[in-house]
C-alpha cells in the first residue's frame, strides 16, 4: 500500500507563485488539477481518481483506497471525495473561474461528482484564498486553553450551503465532556482491535519525504528514529494503554469541538458534508485557527447513539473535529 518515490517531490504542490500567470484555458485546468491534491482525506489516503473529459473534471471514487476497518460503509471514503470536490471548487474560486458542481452519485461506476469549468470568464487571483488553500494543515497537537471568538463560530455556521447539512459547535463545558467521553471511549474501543492496529500502521509513514501519500511520523508528533519502528510496532503488539495517553491529552485539552450531522446517512450526504468540511477547513485556515477530525465516535454505531442522545442531535453525527487556537505550527502531508 505504500507509495515511495525518492525521486518525486511530494511537497512541491504545497508551494504556488504568489505572481501566478494563467492565460490559456490549458494552464487553467492544467493549475486546477494540479492543486486538488490539496484536499484532506482519511489518513491521507487520497481515495480518489480525477479525470478530465472536455471542460469537467470528474471526480471518483477509488476502491483500492478504501480503509475497510475503520470505514466499513465507506463513509470516511465519500466525506474525502467532497472535501475533494470542495477544493476543486476553492481553487477556482480563488483564480475567479466560473464552474457548475453537480453531484452525480453513482455506485455502478463509482463517480461522485462532475464540475464543468468556464475558462473564458478570464482569472482573477484571490490571495487570500490561494494562502489558505495552501496553508490548511491537520494539527493534532495540543492547543491553547483559549476560547474561539464567537464571531468566528457563527461566520461557521453562515458558511454552510448544501441542504440537509447542519453545524453544531461545542463549547460549553457539559457537551464538551459528552463529546470528550465519546472520543476517547471510541478510540480505545478502535485501537483495541488488531485489525483497526493493522491497517492504522500501513498507513503511517517513517518521517522520510519520499512518500506520496499517507501520514508520515512527523504529522503525528512522532520521533523521527521512532517513526520508523511505529508501523511494525502497531502491527506486532497491542499497544492502546500507550496510544491513549497522547489522545486523552489531546482530546481533554481541546476547548472546543465542531459536528457535522446530514438528515439521511447516505453517501450522496457523506460528499455534500465533505464538501461543506472543506470549506469550513479553509475558513479556519484564514482566521489561524488550528483543527483534527476524529471519527471515531461516528464509526461506532453505540458511540455514536449515544452522543446524539446527550447532545440531542435529530440528525446523524458523521463528523467531529477538535479545534483551537494552536500551540505551533506542523508541517503538510504529502501528495501523489
Amino acid at each position: 500500500m505504500s507509495r515511495s518515490n525518492s525521486n518525486i517531490d511530494h511537497y512541491s504542490v504545497w508551494n504556488y507563485d504568489s505572481d501566478l500567470k494563467l492565460d490559456s484555458s490549458e494552464k487553467i485546468f492544467k493549475f486546477v488539477l494540479e492543486k486538488s491534491k490539496l484536499a484532506p482525506s482519511a489518513h491521507n489516503s487520497q481515495p480518489w481518481k480525477v479525470k478530465l473529459n472536455g471542460e469537467k473534471i470528474e471526480i471518483f471514487a477509488d476502491a483500492s483506497k478504501h480503509l475497510k476497518i475503520s470505514d466499513p460503509l465507506k463513509r470516511q471514503l465519500y466525506l474525502s471525495l467532497g472535501c475533494l470536490a470542495a477544493t476543486v471548487v476553492s481553487v477556482c474560486d480563488a483564480i475567479g473561474i466560473a464552474y457548475d458542481l453537480n453531484w452525480s452519485y453513482d455506485k455502478s461506476n463509482s463517480l461522485a461528482c462532475s464540475i464543468g469549468l468556464t475558462t473564458s470568464s478570464g482569472v482573477t487571483l484571490d490571495k487570500n484564498l490561494l494562502n489558505a488553500l495552501h496553508s490548511r494543515v491537520t494539527n493534532r497537537l495540543s492547543y491553547k486553553n483559549t476560547a474561539i471568538d464567537p464571531t468566528i463560530i457563527n461566520d461557521m455556521k453562515a458558511l454552510l450551503s448544501e441542504d440537509g447539512v447542519v453545524l453544531k459547535v461545542i463549547t460549553n463545558s457539559k457537551n464538551l465532556d459528552h463529546v470528550k467521553k465519546s472520543l476517547l471511549q471510541a478510540m480505545e474501543l478502535a485501537f483495541s482491535n488488531k485489525g483497526f492496529r493493522q491497517e492504522l500502521a500501513a498507513w503511517i509513514r517513517p518521517s522520510s519525504k519520499k512518500y506520496g501519500d499517507g501520514m508520515p511520523g512527523f504529522t503525528l508528533n512522532i520521533p523521527k528514529p521512532v517513526s520508523f519502528l511505529i508501523p511494525s510496532l502497531l502491527k506486532k503488539i497491542n499497544l492502546t494503554k500507550v496510544m491513549m495517553i497522547e489522545n486523552n491529552k489531546i482530546v481533554n485539552e481541546t476547548p472546543s469541538f465542531a459536528i457535522i450531522s446530514v438528515k439521511n446517512d447516505e453517501p450522496l450526504d457523506w460528499l455534500k458534508a465533505g464538501f461543506e468540511a472543506q470549506r469550513l477547513f479553509l475558513f479556519l485556515t484564514s482566521k489561524e485557527i488550528a483543527f483534527h477530525v476524529l471519527n471515531a465516535a461516528v464509526e461506532n454505531n453505540e458511540v455514536k447513539d449515544g452522543l446524539r442522545k446527550r447532545l440531542s442531535l435529530s440528525d446523524h453525527p458523521v463528523m467531529i473535529w477538535r479545534m483551537g487556537h494552536p500551540i505551533r505550527s506542523v508541517e503538510h502531508s504529502p501528495r501523489r
